[in-house]
C-alpha cells in the first residue's frame, strides 16, 4: 500500500511528530498545522534556517527528540500516538542520551529555544514553545495561538479581534 494523501502531503521538515509516528487520526487534525506554523515561525527567527532538517522521517524524529524530548510518561504515550516498536526504541535511546547530557532533567523548552534564538522576545519564545510540544494534545489550538500575548500585545492592540476568529 502506498502512502496516504496526508502522509505524502507537505514538506518533511514541517511535519508534526504524530504524522511521522504514523498516527493518521492525529495527523488530520489542526494540531499538525499548528506544529507546521511553529516550525515556520522558528525558521523566520532563524533567518531562514529550518528548525529541523532531515532527509528521512526517522532522522527528523531523532532531531525533534534531541531538541524537545518525548511525550511525557513512559513509552505508552508514544505507542498511543502511533509510534512503532522500532521507532520507539530508537527515540527512547536518544532521550536517554539527552537526559544523561542534561544530568537527568531537561531544561524548560523556552530555555532550549532561548539558546537557539537569543534575540527573540520572551512572548515569542513562549508562543513557540506552545506551538511545538511533541504531544499534539499539549499544543495550542489555532484560536489559542492567535489570542496569545505575542499577537495581542505586541502593538498594544490585537492584530486579530477575538470575535473575528472562528470557533
Amino acid at each position: 500500500r502506498g502512502p496516504s494523501a496526508r502522509e505524502s502531503a507537505g514538506v518533511l521538515r514541517y511535519k508534526a511528530p504524530e504524522c511521522l509516528w504514523g498516527c493518521e487520526e492525529s495527523c488530520v487534525g489542526f494540531g499538525a498545522d499548528v506544529w507546521a506554523a511553529g516550525c515556520l515561525l522558528a525558521e523566520m527567527l532563524g533567518c531562514g534556517v529550518p528548525l529541523f532538517s532531515a532527509s528521512f522521517p526517522l532522522a527528523l524524529l531523532v532531531g525533534m527528540t534531541e531538541l524537545f524530548g518525548l511525550p511525557s510518561g513512559d513509552g505508552a504515550r508514544l505507542e498511543a500516538l502511533g509510534a512503532g516498536r522500532e521507532t520507539r526504541a530508537v527515540l527512547e535511546s536518544v532521550e536517554r542520551a539527552a537526559l544523561r547530557e542534561f544530568e537527568g532533567e531537561r531544561p524548560p523548552v523556552t530555555e532550549t529555544l532561548r539558546r537557539k534564538y537569543p534575540d527573540a522576545s520572551t512572548a515569542c519564545l513562549d508562543l513557540l514553545s506552545r506551538l511545538l510540544p511533541v504531544d499534539p494534545d499539549a499544543r495550542l489550538s489555532a484560536r489559542e495561538a492567535l489570542l496569545h500575548p505575542w499577537f495581542t500585545s505586541a502593538y498594544n492592540f490585537p492584530l486579530v479581534l477575538e470575535s473575528e476568529i472562528p470557533q
